[in-house]
């Protein structure tokens, strides 16, 4: 959604105003109150509008300056030449664009044969080493680019920062020579220091940079000693007539510093792709924390001669991994109706790319939610989310307001059929209560046959959908009554097709307990409940006739999903379904407990590595018959890691860290017998 001139200009005046505030508490105070994610995410928005309308963009901007001013605590220093930041990139597209953009100034050819230099970006504090006559003389944090501080005493305290340069055969260093380079907590040290502050009941740390940065910047030089921080160079800022920044690095190396080996040459943007694949894969296994890689042109000439725009090298960029939280705009708040007539507000966003993914939607919950986070349309909010996880509106950013905002209202008729809507005393959502509400009935259809219930193949949301509204089917049981010629004659479906729906719907009739139960679609009745009913029943005919005193004596079944399955099964209505689908053909089969032994009592246990006596998923079956738990990933809850030949590392720190008992394959086999 395009802005005019002056929606522009009242934006990017806010944004400028909240990314200032929030360098101010990040860098001078040393308390974000932001994640980076999100700072990252207000900038990306402030360049992209500046970039706009060019003629809006003023010297006082966030984005021509680097960082906050420095405390009083130290002596300033002014560094001989800018300590710049440097522009992001959030996507391959975006590097394509900076490529293309730096074609022009240089030629595609120069581009094309300088190479690219891929190293991690250390999420630690950036500071400048200025060595004379091999000496360290002054170490100064970045401060605002210009002016940093001098913290000379802390820095000497770490052990990979040489106080004194090894001498390197065949070059002649000049009298002076400045090093720069990240300061940065490793992630076992951040976890022991967390788990001693846990002990002495002192408030725990947020994450690694932030010790890393409060620790060189007190004045006290024992407080550093004590942490174990370590320095990774990035760049010699002094002129070395070297031809690559890459040999920077190798340089830097032979003269006592600690280089990543992680750091790549790439000839081309597809290696650079694939470099960061790689890198993504391997990033949670890394000892220390890393927000991004650093790409930039290798051949220094040509990096020379891109010069800087803004604050900023042209010649490098910081590719940001997938955030987990982003910001952006309300565009509108919707409201779903979901199979068990509940009625859920959806919050339709400005598309924003949050952890790999583009999010255009997010779940609001309920009206309760929305009140409690005061989220408004028109609201600037902050996306989160992590992995498969559903995204969601972690808050919103109320001083980014202009008045023009929107309070949300839910419904008091349903926004499909126009039924009635309710809310229970003392619950948080509201139903549809007309059974006949076409959005319920496809709902329930869709989930009837997905995976995890009938599992039918062929009978996506689009398929059902055109089913039921071509007067097909009216119900779950009409699924067993469709014919070839049903669907023959609808438009894209082939005699083919419709030949695999028909096969695929006559192999789903027989079912287990537990899926049956789940495909029903009973309100608050997971899978994992339906296979807890499915274990304390047995049977279809006993999990119909249970009474309200049965249900009271099942482990973890509160009030909620008592008063849900008595109602549905007290329902003649849904007695009749499930009868119709029985004389349709459908085979219910009792449960049966796959447990022979209990000799594991339940004990947890996670595999790693290849198994020499068996496959994974037979050890899998076997601990399940000898009454015990698989789990995927380590955690406190596990009790054993099974260890296999070439176990993964993750895995193996993951137990030291949790107190996990580690045993070999002949010990689990001795556990659950031959």
């Amino acid at each position: 959604m395009a802005m005019d001139k002056e929606e522009a200009r009242r934006r990017i005046e806010k944004l400028r105003k909240e990314i200032d505030e929030n360098r101010y508490f990040y860098h001078v105070l040393d308390n974000p109150r932001v994640s980076d994610a999100v700072d990252d995410s207000l900038k990306h928005e402030l360049v992209n509008l500046e970039q706009e309308h060019p003629d809006l963009i003023t010297p006082d901007s966030p984005s021509q300056r680097v960082g906050g001013q420095p405390l009083d605590k130290f002596e300033k220093v002014n560094h001989k030449s800018p300590m710049l930041s440097l522009n992001d990139a959030f996507s391959k597209e975006e590097l394509e664009k900076w490529q293309e953009r730096l074609a022009k100034i240089v030629g595609e050819k120069n581009i094309q044969e300088s190479e690219y230099y891929c190293e991690l970006k250390m999420d630690g504090l950036a500071v400048a080493l200025i060595y004379k006559n091999g000496i360290l003389e002054k170490g100064a944090t970045r401060g605002d680019g210009k002016t940093g501080e001098d913290v000379t005493n802390n820095l000497k305290t770490i052990s990979s920062i040489p106080l004194k340069l090894r001498e390197v055969k065949d070059f002649d260093l000049p009298s002076e020579i400045e090093i720069r380079g990240e300061v940065y907590l490793p992630l076992k040290d951040f976890e022991k220091l967390n788990q001693q502050q846990q002990e002495t009941g002192q408030q725990v740390y947020a994450n690694p940079r932030n010790i890393a940065a409060g620790s060189i910047r007190q004045l006290d030089p024992k407080i550093a000693a004590s942490r174990n921080l370590q320095f990774m160079m990035y760049s010699i800022a002094t002129d070395l007539n070297l031809s690559k920044h890459s040999q920077e690095h190798d340089l830097a190396k032979k003269l006592g510093f600690k280089t990543n080996s992680n750091n790549k040459i790439c000839k081309n943007l597809d290696e650079v792709e694939e470099y960061i694949k790689n890198i993504e894969k391997t990033r949670e296994s890394l000892p220390y924390q890393t927000d991004g890689i650093v790409v930039g042109i290798n051949n220094k000439k040509i990096s020379e001669r891109l010069g800087v725009v803004g604050k900023a090298p042209r010649g490098q960029i910081a590719y940001k991994f997938p955030a987990q939280e982003a910001t952006t705009l309300v565009k509108n708040i919707i409201v779903q109706v979901g199979r068990t007539g509940k009625l859920t507000p959806v919050a339709i966003l400005e598309p924003i790319f949050v952890d790999g993914s583009r999010i255009s939607r997010a779940t609001l919950h309920n009206d309760e939610e929305i009140n409690r986070k005061d989220i408004r349309i028109g609201d600037t909010v902050i996306i989160r989310k992590a992995g498969d996880v559903i995204p969601e509106v972690k808050e919103v950013i109320e001083r980014l307001r202009n008045g023009d905002e929107k309070k949300f209202e839910m419904p008091k008729k349903c926004p499909v059929c126009g039924g009635s809507v309710t809310k229970k005393e003392g619950q948080v959502d509201w139903y549809c209560e007309d059974p006949n509400c076409s959005t319920i009935i496809k709902r329930k259809i869709r989930h009837f046959v997905s995976k995890g219930a009938f599992e039918v193949d062929g009978l996506g949301v689009k398929v059902v959908d055109k089913l039921f509204d071509e007067g097909i089917i009216k119900d779950q049981a009409d699924i067993f009554k469709i014919s070839k010629d049903d669907l023959t004659v609808l438009e894209g479906f082939a005699e083919k097709k419709a030949s695999n729906i028909i096969e695929s719907i006559k192999k789903s009739k027989k079912i287990s307990l537990e899926n049956f139960i789940y495909a029903l679609g009973i309100r608050h009745v997971g899978r994992q409940m339906a296979n807890d009913f499915a274990k304390q029943y047995g049977s279809l005919d006993r999990f119909i006739e249970i009474g309200e005193q049965q249900i009271d004596q099942m482990y973890g079944v509160g009030e909620e999903i008592r008063e849900s399955v008595e109602g549905y099964l007290g329902n003649p209505q849904n007695i009749s379904l499930i009868k119709r689908m029985l004389q349709s053909g459908v085979e219910v089969e009792d449960h049966q407990s796959p447990v022979e032994k209990n000799s594991l009592g339940g004990k947890s246990f996670v595999i790693s590595g290849k198994l020499q006596e068996m496959t994974r998923d037979q050890a899998h079956k076997r601990i399940i018959q000898n009454g015990g738990v698989v789990l995927n990933s380590v955690s406190s809850k596990t009790n054993y890691l099974v260890l296999g030949e070439e176990p993964g590392e993750k895995k193996v720190k993951e137990a030291e860290k949790y107190g996990v008992n580690t045993i070999n394959e002949r010990e689990f086999i001795s556990m659950i017998g031959s």
